[in-house]
């Protein structure tokens, strides 16, 4: 039998750093699922990404077996400003990383569709 397949949005609103770098942040549900990231920020402390609503594709089996979100966060150096050219582009640096557990929250999540 084909699992009901849904999907979880999420939406980065805010974040901020201590010193100003280009960021991007992931997001992944389970630690199999296909990752999704942001766009990179300008060198800033505040970015704000305009790539930052992801629908991740989830089962009610999924839901039942307490999901996980991960996120990390990566820095940009060595960054070209609009380089086409990709070794122009800088290297990501992971900043650090967190899981969420959503098993607790499954009964307050508004944005499964």
């Amino acid at each position: 039998m084909e699992a009901s397949r849904k999907s979880l949005q999420v939406t980065i609103e805010s974040s901020e750093f201590a010193k100003e770098f280009n960021y991007f942040l992931t997001v992944q549900l389970g630690g199999d699922g296909e990752k999704r990231r942001t766009d990179v920020s300008a060198a800033v402390t505040n970015p704000i990404f305009s790539a930052n609503t992801f629908y991740l594709p989830i089962t009610a089996e999924e839901m039942i077996d307490d999901p996980r979100l991960h996120f990390a966060c990566f820095t940009v150096t060595d960054r070209k400003e609009n380089a086409a050219d990709y070794e122009q582009k800088g290297q990501a640096r992971l900043l650090g990383d967190c899981v969420l557990e959503l098993g607790p929250l499954i009964p307050y999540l508004t944005d499964i569709h």
